[in-house]
């Protein structure tokens, strides 16, 4: 029967689907095989051409805790990530990506984990382990020297916001907590915090879980419950390919523009309002678009030009933050990020 966790909540397994045919069946079969059965899976194929959404219906005839849906209009990934949020009814969601594969007691661990917390709005994550096929191209090659967080940090099951935003100071904008398969979601978050960002390309999930784990922190179960499949065919592998400035550059910079100005990480800001930590967030945003323009200059091309003429315009603020000087920009960058640091340690 497996755990069985206390008042019997609802989980919602999601799977965003696109062109996903060719592991799409052992990332179901291995949400079929959880220890924890009191599940619904939503998944949502969004229009895609090699057969997905028939293998999810044949799924779905053989067990009706399968519900399968078809986007009228391609929503691209982050709008099918929210499509199948619109869709859940369990009180805990739980994505599962069409490449991916999760441990039979995945579920089960993850809910253990968030029964032990105390916060209103709980994120749990767990390790996972990269898979890399054969045709991994050579620009996907560094997620074998990927850090994350339990590579670089003491072991604990709780992780507070102030941990939280120390792993953003010393890396910012690498995602050290993993990928939305690694993570359980308590579904009234998105009521409080929105839905994921789809104006990022890349960074989507880090965005969205820097803005709550900033204020909530989050569980951490230190196992590897989730296997991350590597491939030439991945979404990450386009935005890498195609997409490589935006992923890049303006993903980050978009990433430091909410930490300085978005209503989320309020919270977070008003910690470091005193001199020179108030120094951090600003600087940070200004090295980001000054790293964006200065890339254009190295190397010209027309679509990252149109890409970052479009940004410039979305966000005017941008422009004079990207004329900064280097120089005076690093001094700013040291002081004040030494100064956050030292604070977070004398709190902890």
């Amino acid at each position: 029967m497996g755990y069985k966790i206390s008042q019997n909540p609802s989980v919602s397994v999601c799977i965003p689907v696109f062109n996903g045919i060719k592991y799409l069946n052992e990332a179901l079969d291995s949400i079929l095989n959880q220890s924890f059965a009191h599940i619904e899976i939503i998944a949502i194929d969004d229009n895609s051409s090699d057969g997905s959404y028939e293998l999810l219906l044949s799924y779905a005839i053989h067990d009706p805790r399968i519900k399968v849906y078809r986007n009228k209009v391609k929503k691209g990934l982050v709008g099918n990530w929210n499509e199948c949020i619109k869709y859940a009814n369990g009180v805990w969601i739980k994505f599962v990506f069409q490449d991916d594969i999760i441990h039979s007691s995945c579920i089960e661990k993850q809910l253990k984990c968030a029964e032990s917390m105390s916060s209103d709005y709980r994120l749990i994550f767990s390790k996972r382990r990269f898979f890399f096929e054969d045709d991994t191209p050579s620009n996907m090659e560094w997620y074998r020297q990927k850090k994350s967080y339990w590579d670089l940090f003491l072991d604990t099951r709780f992780i507070t916001p102030d941990m939280v935003i120390k792993s953003l100071i010393k890396h910012p904008s690498m995602n050290l907590f993993g990928e939305p398969t690694s993570f359980l979601i308590e579904k009234n978050i998105f009521s409080k915090y929105g839905l994921f960002d789809s104006n990022f390309r890349q960074l989507c999930d880090l965005e969205f879980w820097l803005r709550v784990g900033t204020e909530h922190g989050f569980g951490f179960v230190n196992e590897e419950l989730v296997l991350f499949r590597v491939h030439g065919n991945s979404t990450s592998a386009s935005n890498l390919s195609e997409k490589e400035y935006e992923s890049k550059y303006l993903d980050k910079l978009l990433l430091h523009r909410k930490w300085l100005y978005d209503d989320n990480y309020s919270f977070m800001r008003l910690q470091f309002s005193s001199w020179p930590s108030s120094l951090f967030f600003q600087t940070q945003f200004e090295i980001s678009a000054r790293r964006a323009k200065l890339s254009l200059e190295k190397t010209p091309n027309n679509n990252a030009m149109a890409a970052w003429a479009s940004f410039k315009e979305k966000f005017p603020d941008v422009h004079s933050a990207s004329m900064k000087s280097f120089f005076s920009l690093a001094i700013k960058y040291f002081i004040a990020r030494t100064s956050i640091l030292l604070k977070l340690s004398f709190n902890s």
